[in-house]
């Protein structure tokens, strides 16, 4: 009897201690969070409860959100939150809205005005937030552009002091002796602004359009202004390297460039030179000898360069004959006054021969 009494009572004890068993803080789902003190505590006793509710963004589609702590495990969790709507944000005269991202929470929307206007006032940026739409929408009012500031050595028309309205062109022109630099015309766009940016008006002076071994043959002659176009060419003996005719651009330089002139490179030239054939004789051997060089010369030949080395030997045999034929021609005279001197010489000796008397035949 007394050991089934504390049997009983030990069993009774067990199921006590089970059934006070704590609950360790309650995880929703992401879109939820514990409301009030609940998001305060670590633990839960049991029989306890936790409430959560729909986090921010968010808005219940129905469900408990209570839980309830029983023997050291939470209840089902029946909250359902799905993201808030924000719906329309309205409408801009002049404009439209729109909403590439939708109209749920966290999403934003765009305002666009008609050609020919632009927004004013508003927020730049307009999200849908957990009380709806943040920011206030902009109006659409008719575009202008303010006048533009003048320029230097130029002007444009038509000349107001009221801003201009969309799409009003503004025409830009030069001083004498100015070019303009940039686009004569600008428009006002959508943006208020004139477009393109306003031009400049600059003088334009190239250099005179001096190259080496170069000269200029036909074009523009000084100053030369904007698109001045000139043809150049090298003398003779040189190449051109580069394009021979140049436009003076904006910048007051020539373009593509100024080119240079550079010498005509020649090609190797082969000159062969033969020795003459020597022979020598002795009373014994006859040797014969013949020598050939070749030479490999490389030179730029000029308008004033004389004959060469073969040219010069022929001469100097021309000159040779002339001074030797008169020699011999002289000396085989002399040869003969004196053979004809001695032969009279020799005669004197002799008596002269006197023809024989006729004899009378008795």
């Amino acid at each position: 009897m007394g050991f089934t009494h504390f049997l009983l009572l030990s069993t009774l004890s067990l199921g006590i201690s089970v059934q006070a068993q704590s609950c360790s803080r309650p995880v929703g789902r992401p879109n939820m969070q514990l409301k009030g003190d609940d998001i305060l505590k670590d633990s839960f006793p049991d029989g306890s409860t936790a409430t959560f509710e729909c986090a921010t963004g968010y808005r219940s589609d129905g469900g408990s959100g209570t839980v309830t702590c029983t023997a050291g495990q939470w209840s089902l969790l029946e909250l359902s939150c799905t993201k808030k709507n924000c719906g329309s944000a309205g409408d801009v005269t002049n404009g439209e809205v729109s909403y590439p991202e939708g109209s749920l929470y966290g999403a934003k929307l765009t305002v666009k005005c008609n050609d020919g206007y632009m927004p004013v006032g508003g927020s730049k940026n307009i999200f849908c937030r957990d009380n709806g739409w943040e920011g206030r929408l902009p109006s659409c009012e008719v575009t202008t552009c303010s006048p533009p500031p003048p320029i230097s050595n130029g002007k444009f028309i038509p000349v107001q002091e009221e801003p201009y309205n969309y799409r009003h062109s503004l025409i830009y022109s030069c001083d004498r002796d100015y070019t303009l630099n940039g686009t004569s015309t600008i428009v006002c766009s959508e943006n208020g602004q004139f477009a393109p940016s306003p031009p400049n008006c600059v003088k334009v002076n190239c250099e005179e359009p001096e190259i080496k071994n170069g000269v200029w043959v036909q074009g523009a002659r000084p100053p030369y202004g904007h698109k001045a176009t000139v043809t150049l060419q090298c003398d003779d003996g040189f190449v051109m390297e580069g394009k021979a005719t140049q436009i003076c651009q904006i910048n007051s330089s020539w373009s593509p460039g100024l080119p240079t002139c550079k010498t005509i490179p020649t090609t190797p030239k082969t000159t062969t030179t033969t020795t003459p054939t020597t022979t020598t004789t002795t009373t014994t051997t006859t040797t014969t000898t013949t020598a050939t060089t070749t030479t490999t010369t490389t030179s730029v030949k000029k308008p004033t360069d004389k004959e060469g080395p073969s040219g010069d030997a022929k001469n100097n045999n021309g000159w040779w004959a002339l001074i030797l034929i008169p020699i011999a021609i002289g000396s085989v005279a002399i040869g003969l006054y004196q053979y004809n001197k001695k032969k009279k010489s020799n005669l004197k000796g002799y008596p002269e021969r006197v023809p024989p008397e006729d004899v009378q035949l008795s």
